[in-house]
């Protein structure tokens, strides 16, 4: 199954679940930084491209996809918690 990087960059911009796990580490790091970002879901879903396209996330998700993970966006063993740590901390450091 051979996909389009752009088509899985799109898909990593619509996933709510991996939205939603963005806004709860946005949220944290805030709150540790100090910085107000708002709504955290929204900050998120403003930011959803740039998550996207973040370096060996469409890799990541493309593989997952191969291998059948359907729900690559709730599983973190395709975008680990520290691959979304590793966006967000330098967004939302002041």
């Amino acid at each position: 199954m051979a996909l389009s990087s752009y088509h899985v960059s799109s898909m990593i911009q619509l996933d709510p679940s991996l939205r939603r796990r963005v806004a709860a580490s946005a949220q944290e790091q805030g709150v540790a930084a100090s910085v107000d970002l708002g709504d955290p879901e929204v900050w998120a879903e403003e930011n959803s491209w740039a998550y996207a396209l973040a370096p060996g996330w469409t890799a990541k998700v493309e593989s997952a996809l191969v291998n059948g993970v359907l729900d690559w966006g709730n599983d973190p063993a395709v975008i680990s918690d520290g691959d979304i740590l590793a966006w967000v901390q330098p967004q939302v450091t002041p």
